[in-house]
């Protein structure tokens, strides 16, 4: 009742004394909050009321100073609701303290220590703890309330800058011990959305603040984590992030133990620990959970997902993971909990987590891929040395690369149920790997494999059982069974049992387990055994391995049987493997052999083939292989090719094919160990065979004998053949070590040779002559000499190679080679030439470098590349070079360097020059020759690029007739079908010529001009000009060389000046005078152009000219021409037209066209005016008979003696001789007297009839 009565009392006196009077007690008042605060403080106004039945104390202009008197913090409005505590206490307590916008710096300075509104709040000075008055009497308010202020967090210790909090508004409640508070604040924007934190702590002073306990809560709708590191400290700190986020933070003992997070959040860069490195994640789901345990850490998810930038995705998982260190006589242990897993995601993302660095090492070594679910394990010691361990889970698709001796797989699925003492495993495999590298030689592939295992661990090992297991891929399909066990000091015993239905003989030693055999017999089955089927393979393996092979099936047995067929063996490295035998292996303890009745090696059929092996274990045996074969020697060759023996015989059947059958008997024994050579003995016998020793070697016809060789030597026996046309001895012998000498006797017969080996050089030569060769090779260097007197042989080459047949004309050849890459070759051809060539080899081809060619005496060898010419030749024919000039086969390009030849005559096609001094030199590719002579000067060059091109600027050329020794004009060289065969399907060269001034026979024709190039299988006359004072000549036109046959073509056209002058020129002198005009025509001949036939001419003509004037022509000279000038009228007709025509007759126009069939002309419209008469005609000329039926219609002018004049030009200059004119008359003959002749016959001896006589005639 007193204590009612006292706080009755209490209350009276502060409502109605204290209260209403506060200003009085304003001193006393700020010296009690001074004292609170631990800083002067200063109260602007004091105001006071009841809030309920609690004091309410209104603060205003509140200043708290430091000890200089410096405002440290200003608080406009401070609301203080008094606790009856106060009363009951003695020390000031508050119901509630509510701060209206207050601007509050809080500062932690370089040294780490908090200072609030400018009052230190922390301490590093050992034995002077902070003072904490403040913070601890703030913990007694029982209500604390912030509204919208200002705060500025500046960390001087972190060098961040200031972070200022918006619009704060903060509540916390202290009950006793526990302590909550909750506030929100509007960050920078580009920090995150309004922060809501909360926090709910256990403690008593925060001079003991290492015993308190409590959690934080956080959640930001939207944040930038890695923005907040500058102010921040999390567990895991992010880089790089953005989204939403919602954490738990606990701290236990004063420091963080616990972290919590449930993630929304976008391009993440983050660490998980320092020694880690970044991991860039696109998206992140989901929450984590780390825990701080003894000895270790937990990790934990619910439903995490991520997707890293490199397209990484890890599915939404469940994951507990536990790992405890070693730590004094603790052992490491662990514990995982998964409810699925993608394997490969996951160790992928290991760099990045926190797991121990054995467990890291673990999963990089053996990269799983692949599902697990269901997985619960746990294990006792280092991944390395596992003490123990438990594990249960499912696998699908499971792959684990192999390290060292530990089995790896691949798309594995199964269950697994075990520990380190016993456990069983069950495999349904498709299209999976194993790769077990102590028990099988490389890794296996099996499409299907279902199999049962268990596993037993007993005192003296453990035994691994395996039940009835099927496989199945592309080289078998069987099954086994049996059970291994793993003994000390001991291999092991093993009971296996196999059968197959189906396997492939080439992957037999795949398959046999390495215990089963040694090395070298292991890798002999996986080398030999190269091709073939097998239906019935069986393999028993019983005994402890350590017995292998069981000798006599002694403590054991192993046997392998199999039937096969398509076998092919390849017994041997570099031997010919052995093909499609039908064979039987058996392996019985030590012994293995090979047996096939038929066979086939290298396209030969081979009888009684064996292999066998005495030991598989005793290798210091060789491998015994025996057979023979009856066939095609070309087979025997590439025996002998693809053999050891072609080195045995130092490589002398190299570049040799053969036609024809032989027999071959072969004894090879060869060592499986070490470096000895086979030990061989063969005999080849040839029969009837034919023989080619390679190219630029003639063809052996007719081979018979043997050719017999070891692995040290090579002989013949009675070795004879057809060579060169004729009969031939061959000898061959050598010894270790030693040449290969050979010698070779025969004759050669040029016509036998012709129709056995046709070549466009066998055309020109006739008869026999006898031969001798010898042939030395030595370590692939070739010795070959080569003679003959050339006696009863004859060559119709043109000059100078012509020979008759008893002349003696000593031939000698010698290829010696310098280097294995290079030979020397030399020939001396009677006093006309000797020469001597350097070869280098490229790509299997000799290739001239360097040569030079000496006419006449003998010269020096020129030390520069390419080929060299020099000396005196006597003559040098341009004809007859056809077939070989245009023959690619057997022919070697050489580079011609540079000549200084002298040539006393060139002569071709009927023409001749003399003394022709030739200089030239290949620059850059490109041959250019000066020609110094009295009828030739000037430059040609040759470049042989492509089809090549030949150019020329002449000077002048000057071109005298051929004459025999009769004084009569040299023929051309007829040209044979084949030849004309070879030449339309060569390649023709470009042709680029211009001569100054060109004379034939005497007659100057004036300047030339020559273009023309090959255009697929066209050869093109782009353009030849002749042009001289008295007119021009051009043309173009192609040749054209279809499958079908050839054919020439030729467009014309001359401008005439002086019609009498150009036909001077082309030597029908005196035949016209004056006239001019033009004449164009087209023309085609079957064949070539220098083939040029009446025959097969076809074409058009077009002939216009102005005055001129036929002069008296003899026949035999310009035949066509006295026909077109009526020469022939005046001697065969009554009427007398001596005045007109006799004596030459003037025209003053010729028109025509005529059109050209098969040689033979024909006009409807030629016309011939003068002033004497005018002259129609039409009909016929026969230009390849020289014939002619013309219909010819004579107007003479009345009172007019002018004669008629006519012009037509012809010559060798326009290439066709001849030219007619077929254009007729279109002017009317007004008062003419009309008369018509037939005029037929000969040129030279024409027939003229009249036809009739009209007084009075329209012109026709």
């Amino acid at each position: 009742m007193l204590l009612l009565f006292v706080g009755g009392g209490l209350v009276l006196t502060l409502r109605y004394w204290i209260l209403p009077d506060i200003e009085r007690y304003h001193d006393n008042i700020s010296a009690m909050v001074s004292h609170v605060v631990g800083q002067p403080v200063t109260i602007g106004k004091i105001e006071a009321d009841w809030q309920g039945i609690r004091p309410h104390l209104l603060f205003t202009d509140v200043l708290i100073l430091d000890k200089q008197g410096q405002t440290l913090l200003a608080l406009q409005r401070v609301d203080n609701v008094v606790s009856w505590m106060t009363a009951l206490t003695g020390q000031v307590r508050l119901y509630s303290l509510e701060i209206n916008q207050p601007d509050l710096l809080i500062k932690r300075d370089a040294q780490g220590l908090l200072h609030i509104a400018g009052m230190r709040m922390s301490s590093n000075i050992p034995g002077q703890p902070a003072d904490h008055g403040l913070a601890d009497w703030l913990l007694h308010q029982k209500h604390i309330v912030v509204r919208d202020a200002r705060i500025t967090w500046q960390d001087e210790r972190r060098a961040a800058p200031p972070l200022i909090l918006n619009q704060v508004n903060m509540l916390i409640e202290n009950r006793g011990r526990r302590h909550s508070f909750s506030l929100r604040a509007e960050p920078p924007a580009e920090l995150s959305a309004q922060l809501d934190l909360r926090g709910d702590f256990f403690g008593t002073s925060f001079d003991n603040f290492n015993a308190w306990r409590g959690e934080l809560y956080t959640q930001l709708d939207y944040v930038d984590v890695a923005a907040w590191n500058k102010w921040v400290s999390l567990p895991i700190a992010p880089k790089r992030g953005s989204g939403a986020l919602r954490g738990w933070l606990s701290v236990e003992k004063g420091k963080i133990n616990q972290f919590t997070a449930d993630m929304a959040l976008a391009d993440v860069q983050t660490q998980l620990a320092d020694d880690l490195p970044l991991l860039d994640v696109i998206k992140l789901r989901g929450r984590v959970e780390w825990h701080d345990v003894v000895r270790g850490f937990e990790i934990s998810t619910r439903k995490l997902s991520l997707q890293t930038n490199n397209d990484l995705v890890l599915q939404p998982i469940d994951l507990y993971l536990h790992f405890a260190d070693v730590t004094g006589k603790q052992s490491a242990s662990g514990e995982v909990r998964v409810n699925t897993l993608d394997m490969g995601s996951f160790t992928s993302l290991i760099h990045f987590l926190p797991l121990t660095s054995s467990l890291k090492r673990q999963l990089a070594t053996f990269a799983p891929q692949g599902r697990i679910s269901n997985v619960q394990a746990k294990w006792q010691g280092d991944f390395d040395k596992l003490l123990n361990y438990e594990i249960k889970a499912r696998f699908d698709g499971l792959s684990i690369q192999r390290s060292g001796n530990i089995p790896g797989f691949t798309r594995l699925s199964g269950q697994l149920d075990g520990n380190d003492v016993n456990g069983t495993l069950s495999l349904n495999m498709r299209n999976s790997v194993v790769d077990a590298p102590l028990i099988m030689p490389e890794p296996l592939t099996f499409d299907s494999f279902i199999a049962q295992f268990s596993w037993q661990k007993y005192d003296r090992g453990m035994e691994i059982k395996f039940n009835k297991v099927a496989i199945s891929n592309a080289d078998l399909a069987g099954n086994f069974f049996g059970s291994y066990q793993l003994l000390p000091q001991s291999p092991g015993s093993i009971d296996l049992t196999v059968h197959l239905t189906r396997a492939a003989v080439r992957h037999t030693a795949r398959y046999i387990p390495l215990v089963a055999l040694n090395s070298e017999a292991h890798n002999w089955i996986r080398n030999a055994l190269v091709d073939g089927q097998s239906d019935d393979f069986n393999l028993r393996l019983k005994g402890n391995l350590k017995d292998f092979p069981f000798d006599g099936n002694r403590n054991g047995l192993f046997q392998i049987r199999a039937r096969a067929t398509g076998v092919g063996v390849e017994y041997a490295k570099g031997w010919p493997r052995v093909e499609n035998a039908a064979a039987k292996l058996v392996i019985q303890g030590k012994r293995l052999e090979v047996t096939a009745p038929t066979a086939m090696t290298v396209g030969a059929a081979l009888n009684d083939i064996s292999v066998v092996l005495p030991d598989i274990k005793n290798l210091g045996l060789s491998l015994q292989v025996r057979g023979e074969s009856v066939g095609e020697t070309k087979n025997g060759l590439n025996f002998i090719q693809q053999s050891p023996v072609r080195g045995y015989i130092d490589g002398l059947t190299d570049n040799i094919t053969s036609g024809g059958n032989g027999n071959l008997n072969l004894q090879v024994d060869i060592p499986l160990r070490g470096s000895k050579p086979a030990i061989v003995s063969g005999r080849y016998h040839f029969n009837d065979n034919e023989v080619s020793l390679g190219k630029g070697v003639p063809i052996l016809h007719k081979v018979n004998g043997d050719l017999l060789f070891s692995e040290s030597s090579v002989r013949t026996q009675g070795v004879t053949m057809q060579v060169l046309g004729g009969p031939a001895n061959l000898t061959v012998q050598s010894n270790k070590g030693s040449a290969v000498n050979a010698k070779v006797v025969g004759c050669a017969n040029m016509d036998v040779l012709r129709d056995l080996e046709p070549h466009p050089l066998l055309n020109y030569l006739h008869g026999s002559s006898d031969w001798e060769s010898e042939i030395t090779v030595l370590k692939k260097q070739v010795s070959l000499q080569f003679t003959s007197n050339l006696v009863g042989l004859a060559s119709d080459l043109p000059s100078p190679f012509a020979k008759r047949a008893n002349e003696i004309s000593p031939l000698r050849f010698e290829m010696n080679s310098t280097t294995p890459q290079q030979d020397m070759l030399s020939v001396q051809y009677g006093k006309l030439f000797s020469a001597k060539f350097l070869r280098w080899d490229e790509g299997g081809d000799r290739v001239v470098k360097r040569g030079t060619v000496n006419f006449g005496n003998a010269g020096k060898w020129v030390e520069k590349d390419g080929v060299w010419l020099a000396g005196t030749m006597p003559q040098l024919s341009l004809e007859g070079w056809g077939a070989l000039a245009s023959a690619s086969e057997g022919l070697t390009p050489v580079s011609i360097a540079g000549a200084d030849l002298l040539i006393q005559k060139i002569s071709g096609y009927g023409y001749m020059v003399d003394d022709v001094r030739i200089n030239a030199r290949n620059i850059n590719g490109t041959v250019v020759a000066l020609l110094a002579a009295k009828s030739i000067n000037g430059e040609v060059n040759w470049q042989p690029r492509g089809n090549g091109k030949f150019g020329a600027r002449l000077k002048n050329l000057s071109l005298e007739l051929d004459r025999d020794e009769n004084g009569k004009k040299r023929n051309a060289v007829a040209q044979s079908n084949v030849t004309k065969k070879n030449i339309a399907n060569a390649k023709h060269p470009a042709l680029d010529v211009a001569v100054g001034s060109v004379t034939l026979n005497g007659k100057n024709l004036g300047k030339l001009e020559l273009l023309a190039q090959q255009h697929e299988r066209d050869w093109l006359l782009e353009r030849l000009i002749i042009t001289n004072p008295d007119g021009e000549l051009t043309a173009d036109g192609k040749w054209q060389m279809a499958p079908s046959g050839e054919r020439t073509q030729v467009n014309l056209k001359l401008e005439i000046s002086d019609a009498g002058k150009i036909l001077g020129r082309s030597g029908y002198p005196n035949s016209v005078k004056d006239g001019s005009g033009k004449l164009e025509g087209t023309f085609s001949w079957l064949g070539a152009p220098a083939e040029f036939s009446y025959a097969t001419l076809d074409g058009t003509l077009n002939l216009n000219t102005g005055k001129g004037q036929f002069l008296q022509i003899e026949p035999g000279i310009g035949k066509l021409l006295s026909i077109l000038s009526l020469q022939a009228l005046p001697k065969r007709i009554a009427l007398d037209f001596t005045d007109v025509f006799s004596t030459g007759f003037k025209f003053d126009s010729i028109n025509g066209v005529a059109q050209v069939k098969k040689g033979v002309l024909f006009t409807d419209d030629f016309k011939i005016e003068g002033s004497a008469a005018k002259v129609t005609m039409r009909g016929q000329v026969d230009l390849n008979h020289e014939t002619q039926n013309l219909r010819v219609r004579i107007l003479p002018t009345v009172g007019n003696t002018a004669s008629l004049l006519s012009a037509f030009a012809a010559g060798p200059a326009v290439g066709i001789g001849v030219f007619i004119a077929n254009k007729i008359l279109r002017e009317p003959l007004d008062k003419l007297m009309s008369f018509e002749y037939n005029i037929t016959g000969a040129w030279a001896n024409p027939n003229v009839e009249k036809v009739s006589v009209s007084k009075s005639v329209s012109p026709p």
